[in-house]
């Protein structure tokens, strides 16, 4: 498994979490958790997902070719929302509407029917 395809360790590194500081994972895990399950709200998935260790990929998850590229920028910025805002209340409001706008890109893309566009 290549470093950059493990769901925790990505975050981590999008989280400027020093590798060798394993005493926050179980933070991580918690964090990443909850925005799987976001995700299983909004139609992503049958059954709610969760992460326990570093073996997880992203292609664990889906293998969707539109949900692919946005699922990790989605649970990168929710994550450190949750466990590392930015100070400036600025790049806070930027980071919400980031995710706000991965949800609704997220939304379409499971909506029954959006599939019929590739025929």
């Amino acid at each position: 498994m290549a470093y950059k395809d493990s769901i925790l360790r990505s975050v981590s590194d999008y989280c400027m979490v020093p590798q060798e500081a394993d005493v926050y994972d179980t933070d991580l895990l918690d964090k990443i958790n909850a925005a799987f399950f976001v995700l299983f709200q909004l139609g992503c998935s049958k059954r709610p997902y969760t992460i326990e260790d570093d073996s997880a990929t992203w292609s664990d998850f889906t293998d969707n070719p539109y949900l692919s590229p946005i699922v990790p920028e989605f649970i990168k910025k929710k994550v450190k929302l949750e466990f590392d805002p930015p100070a400036n209340s600025f790049l806070v409001s930027q980071l919400k509407e980031e995710i706000q706008e991965l949800i609704s890109r997220i939304s379409y893309t499971v909506d029954p029917g959006w599939e019929e566009l590739d025929e």
